[in-house]
């Protein structure tokens, strides 16, 4: 498919259906690229499963776009994995990609969070949610305990 047909082909579906931007669909069409590539380097061209284009496509935002990745995927629309299935079966409709006669909207649904999976490279490794709001409170504890008091201005926390 040349390069006008497929932009051809996404401005028509946004058109019909505007859930996602335009990059939505690039995006999942250069992960597909990327799984593909992946399934050729085990063994020879194959099909890919739907979590197989998810872990491409998570790989991809995370490189692409880092700490940022969830909040572009956002931006375009896409809200959890399933919305990935949603614009790869668009694509498949407008005969863009391809589908194995088994493949639905459920291979893209449980297989991982998306936006959990986008955003924990970049978390601390050693700090959860409450170890690390205990830590805090505790912070704001030692401030409130070490406020000096100044010979000139009064109490000034230090």
């Amino acid at each position: 498919m040349t390069d006008d047909r497929f932009a051809e082909a996404v401005a028509e579906i946004v058109a019909l259906e505007p859930s996602y931007a335009p990059d939505a669909y690039y995006f999942v069409s250069a992960a597909l690229r990327q799984a593909t590539e992946r399934a050729k380097s085990d063994g020879g061209a194959r099909h890919v499963s739907g979590g197989e284009l998810l872990e491409a496509a998570r790989d991809l935002a995370v490189s692409e776009f880092g700490p940022m990745a969830s909040e572009v995927l956002r931006h375009w629309g896409v809200a959890d994995a399933p919305d990935i299935g949603k614009i790869v079966f668009a694509m498949v409709r407008k005969g863009v990609f391809g589908a194995a006669d088994d493949d639905s909207l459920d291979d893209f649904e449980s297989v991982f969070d998306l936006h959990s999976e986008l955003e924990s490279p970049f978390l601390p490794r050693n700090a959860n949610k409450r170890g690390f709001s205990e830590k805090i409170v505790a912070i704001d504890d030692d401030r409130e305990r070490t406020k000096t008091k100044s010979r000139r201005d009064g109490d000034i926390p230090s």
